[in-house]
């Protein structure tokens, strides 16, 4: 058992597809590590300029044509991921996303806290 303080976010679905990040003129392509109802992880693209509290577009493809689009603020970056939290949810896109998290759209799940 691990001596960090623990707590409850949203479930996590892990989902293995694209992701276009665009910022301004600036984008980079990358892998999805998993989403909740609140957010979303990505891996961090190689040269990919960006800080916490910066707003992003993303778009998430796969090989079904789903596509989702989201605004999005970083909220957490380190070496290999970026922790993004949803702004904003196109209506028309609602109803994907949470057909993507299934029963984790309204689940809990513990972690630990870093």
């Amino acid at each position: 058992m691990s001596d960090e303080p623990s707590g409850q976010r949203p479930k996590r679905l892990s989902v293995n597809t694209a992701v276009l990040l665009s910022r301004g003129p600036r984008s980079w392509t990358s892998e999805v590590n998993d989403i909740s109802a609140t957010g979303i992880s990505v891996r961090r693209p190689e040269g990919f300029v960006g800080n916490e509290g910066d707003l992003f577009v993303l778009d998430v493809v796969d090989d079904t044509d789903m596509k989702l689009h989201f605004e999005c603020l970083v909220r957490r970056l380190d070496k290999e991921a970026i922790g993004f939290s949803f702004s904003a949810i196109p209506p028309e896109k609602e109803v994907p996303l949470w057909e993507l998290l299934g029963g984790a759209a309204d689940s809990i799940e513990p972690f630990n806290k870093r």
